[in-house]
């Protein structure tokens, strides 16, 4: 299943310019095309990953700080050397808040999924069996 994308390539563009972009991925202008489409859905479906069980998706509206996450974990994937400390230090920023909201700790406002009800199947408890070591049979062994 193909992911909603994030972010656009002009949202790329507008922030970094299009010098820097075609200078990163070392394209022409539509083979860089290809490349930010792959990059950008490679990080939608890590992004869906960390929202899907928590958040209604696709999201109908994406929020800025999703939107954040996202341009940088495009920008890095987009880097075919070795990218600067600064922009390995900014995705794992965004890796972080990534998951901050997978976890909850940081609640968006969007339409949450709701919890299920469970008949508590799949999951049974069998009786254990009598406890091997008990002190009576340990007596001689430990002190």
């Amino acid at each position: 299943m193909a992911s909603q994308p994030y972010i656009a390539r002009a949202d790329i563009i507008a922030v970094y310019g299009e010098k820097k972009i075609a200078h990163l991925t070392d394209a022409d202008v539509a083979r860089s095309e290809q490349m930010i489409a792959r990059a950008s859905e490679s990080v939608g479906e890590w992004i869906d990953a960390s929202l899907r069980g928590r958040y209604v998706l696709p999201l109908k509206n994406v929020p800025g700080v999703v939107r954040d996450i996202a341009l940088a974990l495009v920008f890095l994937e987009l880097h075919q050397h070795e990218p600067s400390a600064q922009v390995t230090t900014k995705a794992a920023e965004a890796k972080e808040r990534l998951r901050t909201i997978a976890r909850g700790s940081v609640v968006l406002d969007l339409p949450r999924i709701k919890a299920q009800e469970s008949d508590g199947g799949g999951c049974s408890v069998a009786p254990s069996r009598a406890p091997v070591f008990t002190p009576a049979r340990l007596r001689g062994y430990v002190s």
